[in-house]
């Protein structure tokens, strides 16, 4: 009985404890890193495929709009909605300063573009994004 109160036990149950505790930091950072690691690599996915619809759907803007026809505008106004959607649902798995942009962009400008100049600056402003969405992605690479 003498043995379990001894000063030696005693600085057991203290290493024992301190061990336990960092131990459970260590995991915690560990957690911590896994998770930032899980995001970097969503975003890197990720980016190829916005900007790939982002292209598509400029190029498709840019056909309509080169018309300068305003019987085209509900067309238009479905290319603007479309890319307004798929920025919307992929800007979740984007760093901050991609998702910080995308968020600008789709502040900026309404879901109805109503006159040629409104599309036309929509357009300016989406040749931008993707000069933007092309650098980041350039700056991601391995």
């Amino acid at each position: 009985m003498e043995f379990i109160n001894s000063p030696i036990e005693n600085h057991y149950q203290w290493l024992g404890l301190f061990l336990t505790t960092l131990g459970t930091l260590i995991s915690f950072f560990v957690l911590w890193q896994t998770y930032a690691l899980r995001k970097s690599f969503l975003s890197k996915i990720k980016l190829p495929e916005i900007l790939k619809i982002v292209d598509q759907n400029r190029e498709e803007f840019y056909a309509k709009l080169a018309l300068n026809n305003l019987s085209i505008r509900n067309e238009i106004n479905i290319i603007v909605e479309t890319v307004r959607a798929s920025l919307k649902q992929s800007a979740k798995n984007l760093s901050s300063d991609d998702k910080k942009e995308i968020k600008k962009f789709l502040k900026k400008y309404p879901q109805d573009l109503a006159n040629l100049d409104q599309m036309w600056n929509y357009y300016t402003a989406l040749v931008g994004l993707q000069t933007f969405l092309k650098q980041s992605l350039m700056d991601s690479r391995f």
